[in-house]
């Protein structure tokens, strides 16, 4: 019995760190420990088998069912770590959009609308969608006298257009209508908005040329500053090219990013 407790102890930690280290992957190389963390699942699981039915360790069907298991424990270890990790806390927010966060705290506070700009590079996916989601939050909480919330684009490719059929027909499945069209975004911007958020690192690069002054690119952010702590991107990815499951995880990113941004904004 002490056995077979160690042996789920082992694998279970082995399920949390495979599942961290789909995390850590965006950020260094980890292809070793990958290997490591699934020996050590696969080590786990044979002592498991032979302490229950060692008769039928190299049963074809047994360790297919084990397989099965394996999967589904990974699955479990993955939500376990989100539910440890408080699914809903801005995770690792940097010093400077932390000085930002503080200072639209203390606009709000004085009774000021918070005046928001999601950006991203052709205005027809993923910043129309924040705006659209971020208009639904602060309405939800009967608080859209206090935001002013707009999206544009660094490129000029849509100029005047609805945003992406295939954008519009996911969001309008979760509620959202997005019906804002198409513009680019252009120096006086930073004068009309408290906050620009660049949905990836090309979207803030190019933010930073147009800003005319160090104070303007000052209100410059990335979406991932309030991306949830278990989240594993750090970037809110183009899903122009994708399949469907792109434009899902592109709202997916947005609900919670647009949730987290509100109440660290209101200290909600």
């Amino acid at each position: 019995r002490e056995t077979m407790e160690f042996l789920w102890k082992v694998y279970f930690s082995a399920c949390k760190y495979t599942n961290n280290l789909q995390y850590l992957k965006h950020f260094v190389p980890v292809s070793p420990l990958f290997c490591g963390m699934g020996m050590w699942r696969k080590l786990c699981m044979g002592g498991i088998a032979v302490a229950l039915r060692p008769e039928r360790l190299f049963d074809s069907e047994i360790q297919r069912t084990w397989c099965r298991i394996d999967k589904i424990m990974c699955n479990f270890a993955y939500y376990f770590v989100m539910i440890m990790q408080s699914e809903g806390t801005i995770g690792n927010m940097s010093a400077s959009a932390s000085r930002l966060v503080e200072g639209l705290k203390t606009r709000y506070a004085g009774g000021k609308p918070v005046r928001v700009l999601f950006v991203c590079l052709g205005n027809i996916c993923r910043s129309p969608a924040a705006e659209g989601v971020m208009r639904a939050v602060v309405e939800e909480h009967g608080d859209a006298a206090m935001w002013v919330i707009d999206s544009a684009g660094t490129g000029n490719y849509h100029i005047g257009d609805l945003p992406d059929n295939r954008m519009r027909i996911h969001a309008r499945r979760r509620g959202y209508e997005l019906t804002h069209r198409c513009r680019q975004v252009c120096a006086s911007d930073f004068d009309d908005f408290d906050v620009v958020i660049g949905m990836d690192a090309s979207n803030l690069r190019n933010l930073k040329a147009v800003a005319p002054t160090p104070e303007a690119e000052a209100k410059i952010v990335g979406m991932k500053e309030f991306f949830d702590i278990c989240t594993k991107f750090d970037y809110v990815p183009d899903p122009y090219y994708e399949g469907a499951e792109g434009f899902e995880l592109v709202l997916d990113l947005l609900m919670s990013g647009c949730d987290n941004l509100y109440n660290a904004i209101t200290s909600r």
